[in-house]
């Protein structure tokens, strides 16, 4: 386990997300204009202000440090600590006036994750985690999903609408899960759906995308809240390239994830 003193960083990653998730509360608000990037999805002011934000104040506060975001990166090659940054998490819903996005900083070495803030802007929830010092909202420890019944637990699918040309089968999964008596949402952001998951209100998330930025700082914080992250085949996911999605659940839950999406990753191989 990697053991280094992170106050500086602990301090930095939560003033910078609670400033974000105010500026992306207050323009929510105001009602969001969107631009559309080449892969049909959204983009507005606030990821590229707070993304370019990001960069400015690692650069000041740890120069040595690269970023890996969403909108832009800042690359050190010298450097093993990356800031990992998804500065909306779940845009489309953000720019169509639906609250149910998210904000998510983490400190990764060699592409552990050490360090996250993730945060609910429009409830004000943040969650900081420390690698093997738990997972805290505000000064209370979270706790993932208690309950080892799948029976009425609500499970997040997310990250397959950009890929139905090589995920045929979206329905299939839904469907098993039904089965097996989960109920199956789809908020349009693994952040928001991770946060939930370690604060115990929904049983698990799967995340079909590859983009680490998504769920990098949610891996850290469901861990620390006792449930277990791996990527879609089962293997401790890195976070400093393209990940092999993500299922991010209780340990009861687990199991029965992993062995419910063996029939639908074979776009990852």
């Amino acid at each position: 386990m990697i053991n280094i003193d992170l106050s500086k960083e602990k301090a930095f990653s939560i003033d910078f997300v609670k400033e974000s998730s105010k500026i992306a509360k207050s323009h929510f608000l105001e009602g969001m204009e969107r631009e559309w990037k080449e892969d049909e999805t959204p983009v507005t002011k606030t990821d590229k202000f707070i993304n370019a934000r990001l960069i400015e104040l690692v650069k000041k506060n740890f120069p040595d440090d690269g970023v890996l975001a969403e909108e832009i990166s800042h690359e050190v090659e010298t450097s093993t600590r990356l800031w990992v940054c998804d500065p909306i998490d779940g845009t489309r819903p953000f720019s169509h006036g639906i609250p149910t996005f998210g904000i998510s900083l983490a400190l990764a070495i060699n592409g552990e994750v050490i360090l996250s803030v993730i945060a609910d802007p429009i409830l004000d929830r943040v969650l900081v985690s420390e690698k093997g010092k738990g997972c805290f909202i505000e000064d209370s420890p979270c706790q993932v999903e208690a309950s080892t019944d799948l029976r009425r637990q609500i499970i997040a699918v997310e990250g397959v609408t950009r890929i139905e040309d090589k995920f045929g089968k979206q329905l299939g999964l839904a469907f098993e899960l039904r089965k097996k008596g989960a109920q199956i949402i789809t908020p349009k952001s693994i952040v928001y759906c991770g946060l939930l998951v370690a604060l115990g209100k929904i049983g698990g998330v799967i995340f079909f995308l590859t983009n680490p930025w998504d769920s990098a700082g949610l891996s850290l914080a469901v861990t620390e809240a006792g449930g277990i992250v791996t990527d879609l085949e089962g293997n401790a996911p890195l976070f400093d390239r393209p990940t092999k999605g993500l299922i991010a659940s209780s340990s009861h839950f687990h199991p029965i994830l992993l062995e419910s999406v063996k029939n639908y990753v074979q776009y990852l191989n």
